[in-house]
Formats: C-alpha cells, structure tokens, sequence
C-alpha cells in the first residue's frame, strides 16, 4: 500500500497509523485524529455515491459525520481498485453510553429521515392490487412447501442433528408467523385501494450498533458507503433485526422508540404493513436452511448461532406485530 500518496491525497502526515480493524485505520496527527476506511463499494458505484453525498451535503443532513475532501475536493479516493474514504475520527466507546441509548436512537434516525422525507404519487389499479394479491398466495404456498421438504427431510433421518432439531423445533412457530404475514396482507391489499404517496427518505443503508455513535445526547452516523434514498423501513428493519439478535432484548423499550420515531415520520396503516412484511421476511432463514443442507463442510456449530439468531429476531417481530396490530386497529376505528 501506497501511504506517501494517500496522505499526499488528503494533505496530511500522521505520526502514526494504526489498524482498528480489516478495513479501518486511526491515522493520528499533531493536529487531529481521521479514520480512513477502505469501502466495500466498486469503482463503478463512485458515481452513485458522489451523488448521495451532494444531497448530503446540499441538504444538511441532521447527523452525517463529514467526510474529509481529496486535495483535488473529490469525497472518495481509488487507489488500485480501493475505493478509500477520509472523515474525522469518532470515538466510540459502548461502555459510555447512556441507559436509555435507543431512545436517543430513535430521535436522530427521526430526524435524519423526517429532515429527508419525500413523498412519490402512486395509485393502483384493480388489475395491479390483483396482481400483488396473486404474488402474496404463490408466495405464501411456496413458502409453506419450502419449510415442510426441509422439515420432513431433516425428520427422515435416523439421528438428527442439533440444527436440524432446532429447525424442527421452529416449525410450527414459522407456520404460525405466514399465517400472520397473511392477515397484515388482506390489510394491506385494501390499503391499496386508497394509497396515494410512498414515503422516500435518505436511508443509512447498514444501522448496525457500531455505525453510530453519542455524543453530548446526540447521535451522529457513520460507514454511509450503503446510503440510498428508499423506504423508511428499510433502515428500521436492519436496527430492529440487530436488537432483535439478543435474548435480553427490551421490547417495551422498542416501542417506545418506534413512538418517539413515529412523531417525526408519521407511519400511515400500509407503511406499518410493509415493516412488518420486511420484519417476517423468511427468505434468510431459508437460506440457513439450504446452506446446512448443501453444504459438506457442516459447520454445525456456526449454522445453529445463526438459526437461532434468526428465529430470535423473528420471535421478537412477532412480539412487535401485536403492538403494531393493536396501533392500526386503532388507527381503523378513529375512521
């Protein structure tokens, strides 16, 4: 690796560098400390990026942790093939952190997506609402005859493993949340009818716990290399799924939070619908499943960690979608 040009690139000389982790240097100077990052993106998404920096930029977003410009103003640096990215570094030290730290959370993600919030026009037709019902019930019934192969060939065998007993442990707790998923779609589909707008806001991309930090009862945001515009969802489902991997997880605490969330971007019934889609989502449970079955190598131990965390952050979802349930029929009556 090349440092002379990348510290000619930034203008800076550190006194030292040192290695946080596979991707991330601390490069410490007499003035200050930045943290260089060497991105997961492609020389071919510079583009893409560089335009959801100007929107960062030209907006103001609430949060975003600045990114140290290229002595020739470009935000990120190639160097063979490594798309580079310079900003201050930030501390951050988990042990600090305050109790009640997801309240906090959930008010800078509100006021990062609410500062962000754009509304798309949409309307459906009978034939359109028709289609996506016909998608629910072929999904619903591959879904279904998916999970029972799987169950029933894990079941066929004399001794069974510690996975493959877990997973036949999970059946029926899986068939109960399609059933579930169901009932949020006959919702949704009438929701349809009515639907006017989807909601787009500057979404982080990647919100797991070690992407933000807190400073002073702020939030501040950082690894932006998965921003996008999309669904407001899409970026709580990824936080709500990191929670939802504990056993000790604080449901009362979440749903505080989403309330606190819900005052800056207000959810109407069919956006409650898709989070909950994206939360019941089985497609990375079932390719737990696929790997185990496919793979020689058996790593059994590693495959029962992450079956276990999946079916966790569902069985939490499930917790959540009562609460979420009883908010949208309460939503209904009000009408």
């Amino acid at each position: 690796m090349e440092w002379k040009d990348i510290f000619d690139t930034y203008r800076i000389q550190p006194n030292y560098i040192e290695q946080v982790s596979e991707k991330v240097y601390k490069l410490n100077t007499n003035s200050q400390n930045y943290c260089l990052k060497f991105t997961s993106l492609t020389e071919d998404q510079i583009g893409y990026w560089n335009a959801v920096y100007r929107y960062i930029t030209e907006r103001q977003v609430y949060g975003f942790v600045p990114v140290i410009l290229t002595k020739d103003n470009h935000p990120l640096y190639l160097m063979d093939s490594h798309v580079m990215v310079m900003s201050p570094w930030v501390d951050n030290f988990r042990h600090d952190r305050p109790a009640d730290e997801w309240i906090n959370f959930f008010h800078g993600l509100g006021k990062l997506h609410g500062s962000t919030l754009d509304h798309t026009p949409v309307s459906y037709t009978e034939n359109q609402i028709s289609e996506i019902q016909q998608f629910f019930r072929n999904d619903k019934t591959r879904k279904k005859e998916e999970l029972l192969q799987y169950i029933r060939y894990f079941e066929s065998k004399r001794y069974m493993s510690p996975f493959e007993l877990q997973a036949c442990m999970h059946y029926r707790d899986l068939e109960w949340m399609m059933e579930v998923t169901e009932k949020w779609q006959s919702v949704y589909l009438e929701l349809l009818k009515e639907k006017q707008s989807r909601k787009a806001v500057l979404c982080h991309g990647n919100l797991a716990p070690s992407h933000y930090t807190l400073l002073q009862d702020n939030i501040y945001f950082f690894n932006w290399e998965y921003a996008r515009i999309d669904s407001p969802s899409s970026d709580l489902v990824v936080y709500l799924n990191n929670l939802f991997t504990y056993h000790d997880c604080d449901m009362n605490k979440v749903s505080d939070g989403l309330s606190i969330y819900f005052q800056y971007v207000r959810f109407q019934d069919d956006d409650i619908c898709e989070l909950m889609f994206d939360l019941f989502n089985l497609e990375s449970y079932f390719s737990l499943l696929n790997e185990h079955v496919s793979n020689s190598s058996k790593e059994e131990i590693r495959q029962s960690i992450q079956l276990e965390k999946r079916y966790r952050q569902l069985v939490f979802a499930n917790q959540l979608e009562q609460t979420l349930y009883a908010k949208l029929q309460m939503n209904q009556q009000e009408y």
